[in-house]
């Protein structure tokens, strides 16, 4: 077959039938020529590439990728706890960089979907005040798919999401196209490719059944044996028909947060007190987790799939806190004075935008940031002339941030279990009964030392104090009694 190559009019082969393992899974596009631009139209289907050969110029100069962005999609798809990961333009254009990555709910499917439509971005012309915004969005999104008819058992499937908002002009799509390779490169751990825009992303279902379909045209191609084509068998497909009907039961998400998972009364009322199945601690509600352990021993009972118990276990982690334990909003980031925190506009720039524009380091995002919140919801910041109201897209959790840590001059402040679940483990070390001033606290990596130091001085400090007063005590307690004279008798 024959297929255009981004940046050239010139036709290359493209190698049709290979391993996915070794190769990237790009969608087929259809490029226009408008005034003698070549622009990319997103579409669907597949394209199995090996490295084809860029005829017009260096592909490796143009499309460049953040570090982080094979890293993070390549994590996504491994981390059954993680929903997606989004990556866009920076505001030169020059590079795609993580913008936001959001944790799976198993229990409320459709919420999820929401949140990721709504993060993907609109297309906006650039101005002679602003660089615009290209609508184009490169994403890994994990699936979840009920396999069976009784919606008891799910599968996730990790997909790569090319995204184009429709009234993008010729030269966004073309930029589009020009990094589609690069960025399906990076999530070749997925299992599919979809190229959406928002017609496709009405909701849960109709994205779902578009991945499925797209899923199916896939193992058809890549395995002729029929004994092979895993999904064909599991959506109940026979030859060459789809089965419209069982692809829409399947993609359609029953799942509610506040419903017991589970078909075993008994566990259900023993968790009864579990608000919340995606986000809740179940450790707070006694005999709940043993419960959930005992019945989930056997994986085949309902509610007990591998995606599900995953969130059992860190739920029922007690160094876990529900959303709303976790208040203030804004924590005290360790290193960084109370005073000192802000929420600067420059905050509705990602975090590697935010640091592009302050002078390429880091730094600035939590020097600019730090008081930002971290639900990705508009709110008021600042007071004055600098007040602003909007997202804060750069924040403590964002992708871009300055890299955080488990700082203090406890031991127990650089193991594992401390940074588990970021600043609200990190806050619950040392164990046990912790001594003023030795707590552990979630700051900036680099800061860690400052933090440490800090701490010990001050500990040593108040010991030197302690050591002094109960000097003066024994001194005290040494010194000979005086013989009290008795009172003169007055006649």
């Amino acid at each position: 077959m024959k297929q255009p190559e981004y940046g050239t009019l010139e036709p290359v082969e493209v190698p049709q039938k290979i391993s996915r393992s070794k190769t990237v899974m790009a969608a087929t596009v259809s490029l226009l020529v408008v005034s003698a631009v070549v622009a990319l139209s997103f579409g669907s289907g597949l394209i199995k590439a090996n490295k084809a050969v860029d005829t017009n110029r260096n592909r490796s100069e143009i499309t460049s990728l953040h570090a982080d962005v094979e890293s993070m999609f390549s994590a996504t798809c491994k981390d059954l706890n993680s929903r997606y990961v989004i990556a866009q333009f920076n505001d030169k254009r020059t590079q795609l960089v993580p913008t936001v990555q959001a944790a799976a709910d198993p229990f409320n499917w459709n919420n999820d979907f929401a949140k990721f439509k709504n993060m993907e971005p609109s297309y906006r012309p650039a101005t002679k005040v602003g660089e615009g915004q290209p609508g184009v969005s490169f994403a890994v999104f994990n699936l979840p798919v009920f396999t069976d008819a009784m919606k008891e058992n799910y599968e996730v499937i990790p997909t790569f999401v090319a995204y184009i908002d429709e009234n993008a002009d010729t030269s966004s799509r073309y930029l589009g196209g020009t990094f589609f390779g690069a960025a399906a490169l990076a999530a070749s751990c997925t299992a599919t490719t979809v190229s959406v825009s928002q017609s496709d992303l009405k909701d849960y279902t109709t994205f779902c059944e578009k991945v499925v379909n797209q899923l199916l045209v896939d193992e058809a191609v890549l395995h002729k044996d029929k004994m092979a084509q895993k999904f064909h068998k599991m959506f109940g497909i026979k030859g060459d028909k789809t089965d419209a009907a069982t692809i829409n039961a399947r993609c359609t998400a029953g799942a509610n947060t506040n419903d017991c998972p589970f078909s075993d009364s008994t566990t259900c009322n023993t968790c009864k007190g579990v608000a919340n199945w995606g986000a809740s601690a179940y450790h707070k509600v006694k005999g709940c987790c043993e419960g959930i352990t005992d019945l989930c021993a056997d994986a085949t009972k309902r509610g007990c799939s591998k995606f599900q118990t995953s969130i059992y276990s860190r739920n029922c982690d007690k160094r876990f806190d529900s959303p709303e334990d976790r208040s203030p909003k804004v924590v005290l980031l360790g290193g960084v004075a109370g005073d000192a925190m802000k929420c600067e506009a420059v905050c509705k720039l990602r975090c590697y935008d935010v640091a592009e524009k302050m002078g390429g380091s880091t730094k600035a995002t939590y020097e600019m940031c730090a008081a930002c919140n971290t639900d990705n919801k508009v709110a008021d910041y600042g007071k004055g002339e600098g007040a602003w109201k909007g997202q804060a897209m750069c924040h403590m959790e964002a992708p871009g941030f300055e890299e955080l840590d488990c700082c203090g001059m406890d031991a127990s402040c650089k193991s594992e279990e401390a940074s588990k679940f970021g600043r609200m483990s990190c806050s619950k070390f040392p164990e046990g009964t912790q001594e003023e001033g030795t707590q552990c606290v979630w700051g900036v990596k680099t800061m860690c030392d400052e933090i440490e130091f800090a701490q010990k001085a001050a500990f040593d400090a108040k010991k030197a104090l302690a050591v002094k007063a109960a000097e003066a005590d024994d001194a005290e307690a040494a010194k000979p009694a005086v013989e009290e004279k008795p009172a003169a008798v007055v006649a």
